[in-house]
């Protein structure tokens, strides 16, 4: 296999996106047998141990506030989303698939006034609402299976191209063996830097 197919395949593998999902409706579960049922388990348990850390801002009357700005920005997801206020320097709000919302004290501290907290919350918001760790969850997951499948082709292409070395050289065709030689040698070089490059391409996606 050429270093312009390999490049190829690679291009190809790491073009196909996973198929979209649709919006999360007020109320909506995910099926029990799903994967993104699995993924809400996963973020259920870590909201358990939430709900005790220490890190977690309980006070009423800034629950209750944050609560009604979340309300007043989307009243049909109201009741389903959970807002936990951490304590944190950090400017930054997040979301979880299953409706588990954190804001940083250090988010509270810069906000001007209630219109650019509840541009945040919209935000993330949105980010449930479409199912956003899904998506990437999903992607992340088909990358990881491609470079498994590039992995085996490589490692296929290089023990083809060993055996036929391996062939010519019984048969006392020494050109042939070493170009198949070099041929096994350029396959694992290129296909090591491809890989390695598709691996940080998966990461920092």
């Amino acid at each position: 296999m050429k270093s312009g197919m390999l490049l190829v395949f690679a291009i190809g593998l790491y073009g196909c996106a996973t198929a979209p999902v649709s919006n999360l409706g007020p109320g909506e579960r995910p099926e029990l047998e799903s994967d993104e049922a699995g993924l809400w388990q996963a973020m259920e348990r870590d909201e358990f141990n939430l709900r005790t850390s220490p890190a977690v801002i309980r006070e009423t009357v800034l629950q209750q506030y944050l609560e009604s700005v979340l309300c007043r920005v989307t009243p049909d997801y109201c009741a389903e989303i959970r807002i936990y206020v951490i304590s944190s320097p950090m400017f930054n709000a997040w979301m979880s698939p299953n409706g588990m919302m954190g804001i940083h004290t250090g988010l509270l501290l810069r906000v001007e006034n209630e219109a650019q907290l509840a541009a945040v919350m919209g935000h993330e918001l949105g980010h449930y609402q479409r199912r956003h760790t899904l998506q990437q969850w999903r992607a992340w997951r088909s990358r990881a299976a491609g470079l498994q499948t590039f992995a085996a082709i490589l490692s296929a292409g290089t023990s083809i191209a060993s055996a036929s070395a391996n062939s010519a050289l019984s048969a006392g065709d020494f050109s042939d063996a070493a170009s198949q030689a070099q041929m096994a040698n350029r396959i694992a070089n290129v296909g090591s830097v491809l890989l390695d490059s598709l691996q940080i391409w998966a990461i920092l996606s």
